[in-house]
């Protein structure tokens, strides 16, 4: 016997040994255990008395000349080995594990990777937790998110910086927009930010090339530009000598100065500008405005600092709310908004606060996402959870199998805790199998989702490449997979009593099920809450895109153009011509059965104009009487090609130019407020008489109610106030069937061809962008409740799949004594459903309160909508019946005879 040990052992150590041999050892070293303790030796101390005697003392617990270290080490190599044996012998489990593994890994690291970009990381500054973003409460703009507002007025900037004692620096800027960047002879567009010429030294940034503007270049006759790393490389194919160099912004000429390092894309995420200029130079590139830099409470700019180091936030905002309330007192007197009661009144109460910007500014991609990315986050753990437990079960029924090899292990002397270790290795090189496939999906998802909510003409630029955050929160969730759903099979299976050795079975007895029912209770609720959020956000979806929005969403191209990328912003009488002839073109070209101009198009929910009424028919109205309005500028032509009908009165005629009186429409919503539904026809509003009233049509996205809104004539409020909004757009209705595209850009180059053309799309894909993020809800939770009911199905199948093989003895004697076939079906099936039931009981008020958490998310649906709820749980109900179909065909095939000689 000690002979066969030594050479078994050397074979062992070689690791050399196959299946075979591994059988062989086990049964060995089992009778040498038993020759031992018949002879007053413990089984450890039999194991202990073979290892040593075949010279291996790495191995041997408590010798002198192993390092705890080091066997810790050696054991861990051993499992991680003997694991990967395992997996290989099993093909289909170890696939199904690691797919199933990296979808609930890979789908949460890649929405937290968006999240962590849009949200979390940080700006690439020394220091960014000291930065800080201005910002004042509107106790008066009920309307306003938050009830606070960003934009600051240029006295109130040049205040706040001279008289801070807290703060290191503060600067301020603003979003230029699109323009045309011309340079040897070719032009494109570029996204242009003007801030104040300590922005890059308060930042801390550092040039890549040439260098960066300083506060002595912000002057009114600033002419040197910043151009970012991305624009820099993809224009200029990342020239160096592009320092230097002379070039035109909307055929105003300046220098380049130098470019910003690769990882820094400016300070408001996703919103990442190609150039920057001092903010002085702006009176170049917007001649005639000059009365912004003295001129109260017009809030034109986004202000933003760095805290002293050492110094307490809360003590900057103090000192800054002091020079904030002493401004504004002082504008009272020098501005004729100061008479108005809503001024002094917002003047009282206004406080200023600091917002953290340490990952940077507040802009519309965080506030539009931050919340579904975050509801989507939620989600995909639930998929990780459901993920794990489906793992659970099927490491429970896997370790099943394995109970005489445990219990052999243990007869030798194995203590439970390297049994445990042993297993929960195995499911750790499941986790990091499963983790680099998640990493691979992780990226791409992620990837994708930012290329679908770059809706604009040019692509958000986010950096989603790894860093800490997302490194750390991908191997948190690794190893929570591996604990999920390893421990509990490992503590279980450790737990032997010897009865397989002594039988032979394979078997787990009905008492220790509990824990594969709980799994599957706990599965079946988190697919009941997934599927539920899924049906909510669909139906969400659904009701908007069902929505009627007052217009005829089909066949309808829409462009926009802005004069002064051409060169026409100093002149409104030429911009005027030049918006005309565009329009004459429209109207004439072949296809187009109508065409008009707007200011601001259909449904867009990226720029709006709001106003308030004070005065009808040259009568000021009482404070509360006021009408807060949103309000358009449109051509002739316009509602026809819309399709939104007039309901009294005219349209906007050709006729209504600059030299005519001005003119307004209305909408029904204003009429009745203003009017209390009697005839506004020939009523003033402001200067401009009305002439006609349409219908109600939503302005600001399709979750906006009908609201008040006034149409202007373009070509004369336009006109009148330069066309300083920026682009003005065009719509036109085609045949159906057309691709009006080319020939619109023809017809532009032949008015201008430097007139660039951007934002082509039609108008039911504008209204399918609007709708984006509940789109992009509904998409993905359908198709993490899809994966959730598969994987609830699986565990069904399992579940009821060990139902019948360990009944198969029973299921044969009641089959020989006349059992109906439906009273096995039940008798199988039954256990199923109770734990489906079981399942959707707890899942139903999960899904309620996840639903309230993202109320704000849906439209139209509560958050406890019986129809979704109980259509969640009939869709559960049915997975358990198709997950028992094949396992209950079993029970037709079974033979009385072969199930009594098994018995």
């Amino acid at each position: 016997m000690r002979d066969a040990l030594r050479r078994l052992g050397w074979l062992l150590s070689r690791r050399k040994r196959d299946a075979e041999l591994a059988d062989e050892l086990a049964f060995h070293l089992e009778e040498e255990a038993r020759a031992r303790r018949a002879e007053g030796l413990t089984a450890r101390e039999a194991q202990l008395a073979a290892r040593r005697e075949l010279g291996n003392p790495l191995r041997v617990a408590g010798d002198t000349r192993a390092s705890w270290g080091w066997q810790w080490v050696d054991y861990i190599v051993q499992d991680a080995r003997y694991a990967l044996r395992n997996l290989r012998r099993a093909p289909a489990f170890t696939t199904a594990a690691i797919l199933s593994l990296a979808l609930g890994i890979g789908a949460p690291t890649g929405i937290f990777s968006l999240l962590n970009a849009v949200v979390l990381r940080p700006l690439p500054v020394p220091a960014p937790n000291e930065m800080v973003q201005l910002a004042y409460t509107l106790p008066l703009w009920e309307t306003n998110p938050g009830n606070w507002n960003s934009w600051f007025d240029y006295p109130q900037f040049e205040r706040l910086r001279k008289e801070s004692r807290t703060m290191s620096g503060i600067f301020g800027g603003t979003r230029v927009g699109r323009v045309n960047l011309e340079s040897g002879g070719t032009s494109g567009l570029a996204q242009l930010d003007a801030y104040s010429g300590n922005f890059f030294a308060v930042l801390g940034v550092r040039p890549a090339l040439g260098r960066l503007f300083s506060e002595e270049e912000d002057t009114l006759d600033a002419s040197v530009v910043v151009l970012s790393d991305q624009y820099w490389r993809t224009r200029f194919a990342a020239d160096p000598s592009i320092v230097g160099r002379a070039v035109t912004i909307n055929r105003v000429p300046f220098t380049v100065a130098g470019v910003t390092p690769p990882e820094f894309r400016g300070i408001a995420i996703g919103n990442a500008p190609d150039a920057w200029v001092p903010l002085r130079s702006t009176d170049r590139l917007a001649p005639g405005r000059k009365e912004r830099w003295t001129e109260p409470f017009a809030s034109w700019l986004l202000l933003a600092g760095r805290v002293r180091t050492g110094i307490d936030v809360r003590r900057a905002e103090a000192e800054l709310d002091l020079v904030h309330r002493r401004v504004l007192q002082e504008q009272l007197a020098l501005s004729p908004m100061g008479r108005e009661e809503s001024t002094q009144r917002f003047v009282q109460a206004s406080h200023l606060m600091l917002r953290p910007a340490a990952s940077g500014m507040h802009s519309g991609l965080r506030e539009t996402y931050s919340l579904p990315l975050k509801v989507l986050m939620c989600i995909a753990g639930l998929v990780l959870l459901a993920s794990c437990a489906n793992l659970a079960n099927l490491l429970l029924a896997r370790a099943s199998s394995r109970r005489r090899e445990i219990e052999v292990r243990q007869a030798l002397g194995a203590g439970r805790r390297r049994i445990v270790q042993q297993l929960l290795t195995e499911s750790s090189v499941l986790t990091l199998m499963g983790g680099v496939l998640a990493m691979a999906i992780a990226w791409g998802s992620s990837a994708l989702l930012l290329r679908v909510i770059s809706t604009g003409d040019t692509p958000l630029s986010i950096d989603l490449s790894p860093d800490a955050n997302v490194l750390a929160f991908s191997l948190l969730t690794t190893f929570v997979a591996a604990g999920l759903f390893g421990l509990a099979p490992a503590l279980r299976a450790s737990r032997g009593s010897g009865s397989a050795m002594r039988t032979g079975s394979r078997q787990v007895g009905p008492g220790s099920r509990a824990l594969d029912r709980g799994l599957i209770v706990a599965q079946v609720a988190l697919s009941v809450a997934l599927v539920a959020g899924a049906g909510l956000f669909v139906r969400t979806f659904q009701n908007l895109w069902g929505i009627d929005p007052g217009f005829n969403r089909d066949d309808v191209l829409m462009f926009s153009v802005d004069a002064k990328l051409a060169g026409y912003g100093s002149d409104k009488e030429q911009a005027a011509a030049l918006y005309s002839e565009i329009l004459r073109r429209m109207q004439a070209m072949p296809g187009v059965r109508s065409a008009g101009a707007s200011i601001v198009r259909p449904v867009d929910d990226q720029f709006y104009l709001i106003d308030r009424v004070n005065e009808i028919d040259g009568r000021a109205l009482a404070q509360r009487d006021t009408i807060k309005v949103a309000w358009n500028a449109v051509s002739h032509g316009y509602f026809d090609t819309v399709a939104t009908r007039i309901l009294l009165g005219r349209d906007i005629q050709p006729g209504d130019d600059g030299a005519a009186p001005k003119v307004v429409v209305v909408n029904q919503s204003f009429a009745n407020r203003a009017f209390a539904n009697g005839n506004p026809i020939g009523h003033r509003v402001g200067l401009a008489t009305i002439v006609g009233v349409v219908k109600d049509s939503l302005y600001n996205g399709m979750r906006d109610q009908p609201r008040p809104v006034l149409y202007y004539s373009i070509f004369q409020h336009g006109r009148e106030q330069g066309f300083r909004w920026g682009f003005v757009s065009y719509e036109l209705r085609y045949a159906n069937g057309m691709n009006l595209g080319a020939q619109v850009r023809r017809e532009l180059e032949a008015v201008d061809r430097s007139l660039p053309l951007f934002r082509l799309r039609t108008l039911k894909l504008q209204l399918a962008q609007s709708l984006l993020k509940e789109q992009l809800l509904a998409m993905l939770s359908a198709v993490f409740g899809g994966v959730a009911l598969l994987l609830a199905c699986i565990g069904l199948y399992g579940l009821i799949s060990y139902n019948v093989a360990r009944r198969i003895p029973e299921i044969g004697i009641r089959t020989a004594l006349g059992a109906p076939r439906r009273h096995l079906f039940w008798l199988i099936q039954r256990e199923a459903l109770v734990l489906t039931l079981a399942g959707v009981a707890l899942g139903i008020p999960m899904a309620m309160l996840g639903a309230r958490y993202a109320r704000t998310l849906l439209f139209e649906v509560a958050p406890s909508d019986p129809v979704t709820l109980v259509t969640a749980a009939v869709l559960l109900l049915g997975v358990a019946v198709v997950a028992g179909y094949a396992p209950l065909r079993r029970v037709l095939r079974v033979d009385p005879a072969s199930a009594l000689r098994c018995e």
